[in-house]
C-alpha cells in the first residue's frame, strides 16, 4: 500500500496543469480520502452440556450464556489512499475504463459489556466484557468503470467489481466475580483474515485541467461475514462449575462516500 500511495503523491507532484479541454484516454494515478461504514458486531452465547457438571450447572451456564449474549451498534470510519487506472475514450460520449485502489481505514472498537446477578446462585455477580477490534486494517478496490460525457468536462460513471481487505476479529472476553470463589472464563479468540467479496457504485468526476480532474463516488461493498467462537470453563474454589460458549459474528458490508484527484499522464 506504501508503494501505491507513494507512486500516486509522486504522480501528482509533477502532473502538468495545461488548461485546455481534458483528453479522458490514458493512464492516471490520484488519492482519495472518505468515509465508510462497518456494521457492528453479535455476540451469541450458548450453554453446552458437559457429562459429568456438578449439579446446577446448566443454570449456571444457561445464564452465563444470557450474559454473553448482544450487539453493537454500526460504526462510521474515516479512510484515505490512493488509486490507479486507464481510461478508454470510445467515442465523443462515452468512457470505459479500469481502476484498482487501496484505502488504510481507521479502526473501531466493539465493546459488550455486563454486570448481571445469576437468579440461581445468590451473592454471585459477574462483570463481563467482550472486546474485538472489528475493523479493516485495508479495503481495496479492482473495478471496471464506465461513463458518459454529460458535457465538456462533465463525466458521470458505474463502476463495479472486486473488494478485497484484511480483518482483524480477535476478541478478548475478561470477567470477574468479585466477592465469591468463582473464576468465569477469560481468554482471546478469533484473528486476522483476508477477505474478498463485491463493490458496485458510481460518480462523477470534474476536468478542471488538461491532466487534473477531481471526483466524488458512492459504493456499496460486500464481502460476506466473519464467525469466531470458542469455549469457556467457570470454575468455583478450583471446582469445575459450568462450560459455556460463545461466538462473535460480523457482517462485512456497507457503504463508501469518497472524494478524490486524479493526474492524467
Amino acid at each position: 500500500m506504501r508503494s501505491i500511495l507513494a507512486a500516486a503523491v509522486l504522480t501528482l507532484l509533477s502532473c502538468p496543469a495545461f488548461a485546455q479541454s481534458y483528453l479522458w484516454t490514458g493512464f492516471y494515478a490520484g488519492l482519495h480520502l472518505g468515509g465508510m461504514t462497518v456494521p457492528g458486531t453479535q455476540f451469541t452465547g450458548s450453554n453446552l452440556a458437559t457429562p459429568g457438571a456438578p449439579a446446577g450447572s446448566a443454570a449456571f451456564a444457561a445464564e452465563t450464556a444470557q450474559n454473553l449474549t448482544g450487539s453493537t451498534s454500526d460504526s462510521a470510519r474515516v479512510m484515505g489512499g490512493a488509486q490507479i487506472g486507464y481510461n478508454w475514450r470510445i467515442n465523443q460520449a462515452f468512457v470505459a475504463g479500469i481502476e484498482t485502489d487501496i484505502s488504510k481505514v481507521s479502526r473501531h472498537a466493539d465493546i459488550l459489556t455486563r454486570n448481571q446477578p445469576f437468579a440461581g446462585f445468590p451473592g454471585f455477580t459477574v462483570n463481563s466484557g467482550l472486546t474485538s477490534p472489528n475493523y479493516l486494517e485495508y479495503l481495496g478496490t479492482v473495478r471496471a468503470r464506465f461513463g458518459y460525457v454529460v458535457a465538456e468536462p462533465l463525466l458521470l460513471y458505474l463502476t463495479g467489481g472486486l473488494a478485497y481487505g484484511q480483518t482483524d476479529s480477535t476478541t478478548q472476553f475478561i470477567a470477574t466475580s468479585p466477592g465469591t470463589a468463582l473464576t468465569p472464563p477469560t481468554g482471546t479468540f478469533g484473528g486476522r483474515s483476508v477477505r474478498a467479496g463485491y463493490t458496485v457504485g458510481g460518480g462523477l468526476e470534474y476536468a478542471v485541467y488538461r491532466n487534473v480532474s477531481l471526483k466524488a463516488e458512492g459504493l456499496f461493498y460486500d464481502m460476506g461475514s466473519t464467525t469466531d467462537q470458542t469455549v469457556f470453563n467457570s470454575f468455583s474454589a478450583g471446582v469445575f462449575v459450568s462450560t459455556t460458549g460463545v461466538s462473535r459474528t460480523t457482517n462485512l458490508n456497507g457503504v463508501i462516500a469518497r472524494v478524490g484527484v486524479n493526474c492524467l499522464f
